[in-house]
């Protein structure tokens, strides 16, 4: 098995080999059954990519862990001038531990809790080439699943060498193949068409932000700044809170459903199966808000599953709140349960809604916690580009997140013709993921010239100087800052200062804080 695999991995980097030349590469890794099955739509696909100048190779194999793959992309960024990657099919996921100081979040104590649940599947372990880890093992149930110990003398933080995405079934057998095929089917089709990215919705969910409107940031600042053609049509920019009516589910998969939408962005929680849109709806009375009492006292008790338990609950609850057992009523009741369940499902998107409501939305942005969770079978994420619709890119979190992080740094990138990969490439987390093709980009607002790979920082400089768009002056801050630029503390804090652009101002108080000495202290102030 280990022969045939390095023989096949030989000749796709002879292949590379002679077909990179002055083009940028691109690396498909597939299993050898996805790809048997999706012959040609990963050879047309393979196509497509060269006719926008990456020069795609294909790597299909068995594959046994995720080192034999890092292996063969790091010898390609290396010798071959590798951009980026996309893993489709069952591709091994690396299962990171001993990493949460590179996540938003996650926490989790490792010497309690199994290693599936305290370990955080990421694909920075095949982007970040700088990255050093120990191998632990194979998951004895789940074969897929390998664990990594971050190590003492790695880099203590993620800088991504190349992009990658993942394109992974939702279904098994000959149905998970039939999606994957869809799936690239609709990607043709769109990447044939000329589309700006000019038709952006934002929502923000129950419990973002705590809830707190002060505490929001205004995006209506941000993405002015990062996609000015969007607010030139009344009808091309909406945004969207959890208390403009009681339940907002049928009006966000209306925005879903719009044909003409490129990019919609969830400020919400999430779990793997569900995204969380509102929550109880706001009581407007004596009676509403017994009634909203009396369903988060039933919701509780069903939770519980130990009879005694439930019992103690109630007692508690009526001392506590000085209240009868009549706010309980309804707890085992098939009526009640029925009612309480629609009116749960009302609240959220589940799984079972995405194959109904058929996502348009060209890219979406999931900043929430575990709707990118790939180890599922099926997931949020995933769903949404299996959808039906014509959702091509899903940009998801394979655990919890931070709910108050900066989802949306230099997303403005996306509207100047980059691609989903490159720009995500400078803002990656752990848990962060492309779910979808990486490649995928829409056509920019105007032409834009810039050398994404250039470490000179005089380069950079200059970027920052003479270019005019907002988010391209902060993508030369962060490069200059992964550069090690000397003097570039006192840069930001001159920049901040004198910048008219509020995202730049924000990525001079995101980067300024890993600097010593006052002038952080100061721009606090």
């Amino acid at each position: 098995m280990f022969r045939k695999i390095f023989i096949s991995i030989i000749v796709a980097l002879s292949l590379s080999a002679l077909s990179f030349g002055a083009e940028r590469g691109f690396a498909i890794v597939i299993d050898n059954d996805t790809y048997s099955a999706c012959k040609a739509e990963i050879e047309t696909y393979r196509s497509v990519l060269k006719s926008e100048g990456l020069s795609a190779v294909i790597l299909s194999g068995n594959w046994e862990n995720p080192q034999e793959i890092r292996d063969v992309l790091r010898r390609m960024f290396v010798e071959n001038g590798l951009e980026g990657t996309v893993f489709i099919g069952n591709i091994p996921i690396p299962m990171i531990r001993d990493a949460q100081h590179f996540t938003s979040a996650f926490k989790m104590d490792q010497e309690i809790f199994p290693l599936m649940d305290s370990s955080v599947p990421s694909d920075r372990f095949y982007d970040d080439f700088d990255l050093k880890f120990n191998y632990l093992g194979r998951d004895s149930v789940k074969p897929l699943f390998h664990y990594y110990s971050l190590r003492g003398d790695s880099p203590q933080k993620i800088s991504c060498d190349i992009y990658s995405g993942r394109i992974k079934a939702t279904r098994g057998g000959e149905e998970g193949f039939r999606q994957i095929k869809d799936y690239f089917k609709k990607l043709f089709a769109e990447r044939a068409k000329e589309n700006y990215l000019d038709v952006i919705t934002s929502y923000t969910g129950d419990g973002s932000f705590s809830n707190s409107i002060t505490a929001w940031r205004e995006e209506g600042h941000t993405l002015r700044e990062q996609f000015p053609e969007s607010f030139k049509n009344k009808n091309s920019v909406k945004f969207l809170l959890f208390n403009m009516f009681p339940y907002m589910k049928d009006i966000v998969s209306e925005e879903l459903r719009r044909e003409e939408m490129d990019m919609m962005l969830f400020h919400e929680h999430g779990l793997s199966h569900r995204q969380y849109l509102t929550g109880i709806p706001q009581a407007k009375g004596i009676s509403e808000y017994s009634d909203a009492a009396k369903a988060l006292f039933r919701i509780a008790l069903r939770k519980e599953k130990d009879s005694a338990k439930r019992e103690f609950m109630k007692s508690k609850w009526m001392e506590h709140y000085q209240i009868d057992s009549t706010w309980f009523a309804g707890v085992a009741d098939p009526e009640q349960l029925k009612k309480d369940s629609l009116d749960e499902v009302r609240m959220g998107i589940v799984l079972e809604d995405i194959p109904l409501i058929k996502p348009n939305a060209r890219v979406v942005l999931f900043d929430a916690c575990y709707n990118g969770d790939f180890r599922e079978e099926s997931f949020i994420a995933g769903e949404y580009i299996f959808g039906g619709g014509k959702t091509l890119v899903a940009l998801g979190n394979s655990v919890n997140v931070l709910q108050d992080k900066s989802a949306c740094d230099l997303m403005g990138m996306l509207g100047l013709g980059f691609s989903t990969g490159q720009w995500m490439q400078n803002v990656n987390i752990l848990e962060s993921h492309i779910i979808g093709d990486p490649t995928f980009r829409f056509k920019p607002t105007h032409p834009v010239s810039i050398d994404l790979t250039s470490e000179e920082p005089e380069y950079w400089l200059s970027v920052l100087k003479l270019e005019k768009e907002a988010d391209l002056q902060g993508l030369a801050l962060h490069k200059l800052f992964n550069l090690n630029y000397p003097g570039l503390d006192k840069l930001l804090y001159d920049t901040y200062f004198t910048s008219a652009f509020y995202t730049v101002r924000l990525q001079c108080f995101h980067l300024l804080q890993f600097y010593g000495g006052d002038r952080f202290e100061k721009l606090l102030e």
